[in-house]
């Protein structure tokens, strides 16, 4: 069992990489959530396998779109996760565009 400095026990190896997973399966899963809800009401399946298949779409989902972004670290930042990624200037400009661009719209609709 590993000590930190704070005195906190970390029993478990993979407790870290769940912690920097957490903050990205938390952004990804309400979407999934959505989506996966819509595209199976029209099925009327009934409550519980309804229930059942939104759950699982959504942790299989939040499990997979969390692993390919770790596999592609430029496109981590986007869902929050931390990589040795150094992006040049060129790349942080072009993302505050990107976001400024998306959430226009939005910011414009709330304020008006």
């Amino acid at each position: 069992m590993k000590r930190r400095e704070s005195g906190i026990c970390w029993p478990y190896r993979y407790l870290s990489l769940a912690n920097r997973a957490v903050f990205a399966c938390y952004l990804l899963h309400q979407t999934l959530l959505i989506v996966a809800a819509l595209w199976l009401t029209p099925y009327a399946l009934g409550g519980w396998l309804e229930a059942g298949l939104v759950l699982l779409i959504t942790v299989l989902g939040s499990i997979g779109f969390v692993w390919i972004f770790w596999q592609l670290p430029w496109c981590s930042a986007l869902v929050g996760l931390k990589t040795g990624y150094v992006f040049t200037e060129r790349q942080r400009t072009m993302g505050y565009a990107l976001v400024l661009l998306l959430v226009s719209p939005l910011a414009m609709t709330l304020l008006l």
